[in-house]
């Protein structure tokens, strides 16, 4: 038999979110944190419910105070943000802190940037590259850039050019079109791995398919010093990694 915490993701999963709702509030209001933070969700994103953000930082705050990682983490954005609560950087802090600890990734990358940036916090390059890392070895992709351009400019630690590129490449990867450019860049000036024109073109030439206005003026400067045979080349080379990848 079908526990209710299953029976409401199955129907959220089928787009019966009445049913995931009365399920799931059943449980909330018994005390199950799971459900009581996939309430929040609901309430968050407006699935299946009109979207408050009051009702879905309630819910959170129930499961982040029986220590739920993700509802802490979640509570941490909404202080951040000021969204169904007075903005709170010092609340947000707390909350990241408890969730990172739990080893919740975006809590990590949170809180690592509170402590890069200085929020309410002493400004802290080494706890905020502490907090990053551990996020980026779990595959947070936005820990993974700003790890790439910590040392790729020797932000607070010694330039690291194959540092730099060890996490942008894991970033780009990923899709993270800033580390696409960045990725693209190194390529071009052989920062960190040999240079290759090629894989310059190509990871601009991806990172601009999504927008990427650093990338768009890079590849623009690049094909207009290429001879006709180097840009053929280099789309050919483009067009064959993405087929492949």
């Amino acid at each position: 038999m079908k526990s209710n915490f299953q029976i409401g993701l199955d129907a959220l999963h089928n787009g019966d979110f009445a049913i995931a709702l009365r399920e799931w509030k059943f449980l909330a209001n018994g005390g199950d944190p799971i459900a009581q933070f996939n309430l929040g969700l609901m309430y968050k994103t407006g699935q299946g419910v009109k979207q408050n953000n009051e009702i879905a930082f309630a819910w959170f705050k129930l499961a982040a105070e029986q220590g739920y990682a993700d509802a802490q983490s979640n509570l941490g954005v909404m202080y951040d943000n000021g969204h169904g609560i007075k903005k709170n950087y010092k609340n947000a802090i707390n909350w990241y802190t408890l969730a990172a600890r739990q080893g919740n990734a975006s809590a990590q990358f949170n809180l690592g940037m509170m402590y890069d940036v200085g929020v309410k916090v002493s400004q802290d390059l080494i706890c905020a590259i502490k907090w990053y890392t551990l996020s980026a070895d779990q595959g947070n992709a936005r820990a993974q850039h700003r790890l790439g351009s910590i040392y790729q400019n020797g932000t607070g630690v010694p330039q690291d050019y194959r540092t730099a590129f060890k996490w942008y490449n894991l970033a780009a990867k990923q899709g993270f079109s800033a580390s696409q450019a960045n990725l693209g860049l190194m390529y071009a000036e052989g920062q960190g791995i040999k240079k290759d024109l090629n894989f310059a073109y190509m990871w601009w030439d991806i990172s601009a398919s999504q927008g990427d206005e650093v990338a768009i003026s890079n590849l623009k400067i690049f094909e207009e010093k290429m001879s006709s045979g180097e840009l053929e080349t280099a789309q050919k080379f483009s067009f064959d990694y993405q087929n492949v990848h």
